[in-house]
């Protein structure tokens, strides 16, 4: 899927999977979100604002592009739920 270049402000999704999204750039603001799981998305650049995330499921393809967003993602949870992330490969 390469036209989808945002998923943001949805309010009611809980487990997310992003495979093969080469045009991804940014997801944000996903309240809910519970599960994050990403595989070969190599522009997403951004992903913040996911204030219920418990799990980050990681492929290896994403090692060197998700340590742009995985630190800010983890000190989010820290602060908002008082717990770090659980992140799996």
């Amino acid at each position: 899927m390469d036209s989808l270049k945002a998923v943001e402000n949805l309010l009611f999704l809980f487990d997310l999977l992003f495979s093969i999204c080469e045009g991804l750039e940014r997801v944000s603001n996903l309240p809910q979100g519970r599960e994050l799981r990403v595989h070969s998305c190599p522009h997403l650049r951004c992903v913040d604002k996911l204030d219920s995330l418990q799990q980050v499921g990681l492929h290896e393809s994403m090692d060197e592009v998700s340590s742009l967003w995985m630190p800010g993602l983890q000190q989010q949870c820290r602060e908002l739920q008082g717990e770090d992330l659980d992140v799996y490969n």
